[in-house]
This record gives C-alpha cells, structure tokens and sequence, in this order.
C-alpha cells in the first residue's frame, strides 16, 4: 500500500531490470552467500548433534551457553559490519590505508572479544545463573570453552568479513 501511494506522488519511479544483470549479479555473490548458509546451517545443528550423543540436560547447558556468547558475538559483529563500508570506501581510495583500518580495527575488535571471553570464564557462570536460573549451576569448564569459541568466531568476522571480502578476495573466503 505505502508503494503505491509513494508511486502515486511521483516520489517512486519504476525502472525495469534485465535478466541477464540479475543473473550476473546472483552468480558473481554465490559463492559467499554459499559459505555463509553453510557456516549457518551449522551452527543451528549444533544443538541437535550434541543432543544426538548426549543427554537433554546436557543440550540445555549448551543452549543457555551458546545464547549468551552468539549475543555477545552478534555485538561484536554488528560494530564490524557498520565498519565494513567504511573500508570499502578507504579500499577504493587507497588500499594501505584500507589494510591499515583493518588491522586497527581487527586490534579492537579481537581485544574487546578477549576481555569479554576472560569476563566470561571468571564470571560466566554467575552471569548464567542471573539470567536462566540456578539450575544452571556447575557449568564452568562449558562456558570457558564456548568463551574461546567466541574468540575464534571474532576472528572468522575479522578476517573474513573485513579482511576478505574487502579486500576482493572472496575464493579465500568462501
């Protein structure tokens, strides 16, 4: 409806696209967005392949977990990714400096994941109990394990988000 009354004021103009663009266009993103649903894909089954081996009270540590750590992961992700164009514009300009803002911003990104994954292995179970309950106690090794994991996943967004697909080297991405 919102459409066809800014169509309507003239505030909308209709452009018609080619086939044949759409279809470079899909083909030249697919092997990105190919690793991206594969790299989602499996982190969504993680759940049910750890249920598979083990028990439910088991997957519901793993649930509680992995929900604070992909929330503090999400955060980390969002500041690289309102990064990101910003790069790409400095890469357009001038690529030093474009690696020189990746590095910088790799620095801070990676730092604030490793004072955030030590908070978590200190008091990560604390935090845990105060947000889902004490049924969650005694899930210190998990949390520190899953707190490294994260450390991991910020450098996959470094590397890969701001780093690879910057600096058009995709193939090394996907």
């Amino acid at each position: 409806l919102s459409l066809l009354y800014l169509y309507s004021k003239r505030e909308l103009i209709w452009i018609s696209i080619k086939l044949h663009n759409v279809i470079l266009r899909l083909k030249s993103g697919f092997n990105l967005f190919s690793a991206l649903l594969m790299v989602g894909l499996y982190t969504s089954v993680n759940g049910l392949l750890i249920g598979l081996v083990s028990t439910s009270s088991e997957v519901a540590k793993y649930a509680v977990i992995e929900k604070v750590v992909k929330t503090i992961e999400g955060f980390i992700a969002t500041i690289a990714l309102t990064i990101f164009p910003k790069i790409s514009l400095m890469k357009s300009l001038d690529k030093d400096k474009a690696i020189t803002m990746i590095h910088s911003a790799a620095k801070i990104l990676v730092g604030m994941s490793i004072v955030i994954a030590i908070s978590l292995m200190i008091y990560g179970q604390d935090v845990i109990v105060l947000l889902f309950g004490r049924q969650f106690l005694n899930i210190e090794p998990q949390v520190q394990l899953m707190s490294i994991i994260m450390i991991m996943g910020v450098f996959s967004i470094v590397i890969g988000n701001l780093g690879l697909v910057n600096l058009d080297k995709k193939k090394y991405f996907t």
